[in-house]
C-alpha cells in the first residue's frame, strides 16, 4: 500500500526488525547467554522478552532462572558488579553484557531491511523530519546506523534502554516529537514492528504503519487490525 505523502508531516522509526534485518538475533540473544550459564531453554524465551529492555529482560531472567544463586552468573556477572549491589544495578550491568554480546553483530554484519533506505531518502527530499524511538541500546545501533549511512536522516535516536523508560508508555515517543518540534497526532507515522509499541503511538494518537516481521508472526492479526496500513517491507510504501 502507498503511502500519501501529503498525510505525513514526522515519521518515527522503530530500528530492529523495521529498518534493521537483527530480530531473530535479537530474540535468541536470552537464550544463548543463558546456555553460557549452563541453562538451557528453547527459543520461545524471546517471544517474553520481546517487548522488554535489556535491563528489564536482565531482571526478569535474573527472577525467573533464580540466577543469583548460579555460580556461573555469579563469576561472569556478580563478582564484576559487587555482592553487595542490589538486584536493580546487578540487572543493569547484566543487560549490558547480554549487549555487548551483540555488538560485533551491529558494527559488522547487520544490514538493512528492504525499502529501508530508500524510505528514508524519499522522505528527506520530501524534507520530512524522522527521529528513531528504539528499544535498543544507542552504543549498538549507532556503528550500524552510521556505516549503513542512515544516521544522518534523524532528528535524534531515542534509545529506551539507555533511558531506562519503555516504548510500552508515550516518553520515548513524546522525546521524538519534541526533537521534531512536532505535536501527537495523525500526520505523525511511527513505524513499528511491534504490537506493544504499536498500541502506545495509538494511544497517543499517532498514525501507524505495523510492519511484518517472522519474530512477532503471532501478533501479526492484531497489529493488522490496530495500524493505519499494514506492510510486509518497506519498499510497497514508495
Amino acid at each position: 500500500m502507498k503511502l500519501d505523502i501529503e498525510r505525513v508531516r514526522g515519521a518515527i522509526f522503530d530500528v530492529d526488525g523495521t529498518l534493521l534485518d537483527s530480530m531473530n538475533t535479537w530474540f535468541t540473544v536470552g537464550v544463548r547467554y543463558l546456555e553460557t550459564l549452563g541453562i538451557y531453554e528453547d527459543e520461545s524465551l524471546g517471544l517474553t522478552l520481546f517487548s522488554m529492555t535489556m535491563t528489564e529482560a536482565a531482571e526478569y531472567m535474573i527472577d525467573k532462572f533464580s540466577l543469583l544463586g548460579n555460580k556461573p552468573f555469579q563469576e561472569k556477572i556478580v563478582s564484576k558488579v559487587g555482592s553487595d549491589r542490589d538486584t536493580i544495578e546487578i540487572a543493569e550491568f547484566f543487560g549490558k553484557e547480554m549487549a555487548r554480546g551483540m555488538k560485533d553483530f551491529y558494527v559488522n554484519d547487520v544490514m538493512p531491511r528492504k525499502g529501508a533506505i530508500q524510505l528514508l531518502e524519499y522522505f528527506d527530499r520530501k524534507n520530512i523530519p524522522m527521529s528513531v524511538a528504539t528499544s535498543t541500546h544507542i552504543d549498538l545501533l549507532k556503528p550500524a546506523l552510521d556505516r549503513l549511512g542512515m544516521t544522518k536522516y534523524f532528528k535524534a535516536i531515542i534509545s529506551a534502554s539507555a533511558l531506562n523508560i519503555s516504548k510500552g508508555t508515550p516518553e520515548p515517543f513524546n522525546l521524538c516529537l519534541n526533537s521534531m518540534n512536532l505535536k501527537a497526532d495523525k500526520g505523525v507515522w511511527v513505524f513499528e514492528d511491534g504490537l506493544y509499541a504499536i498500541k502506545t503511538a495509538k494511544k497517543m494518537g499517532l498514525s501507524t504503519v505495523a510492519i511484518f516481521d517472522e519474530i512477532s508472526e503471532g501478533d501479526w492479526e492484531e497489529a493488522v487490525k490496530l495500524a493505519d496500513i499494514n506492510i510486509k517491507e518497506l519498499d510497497e510504501l514508495i
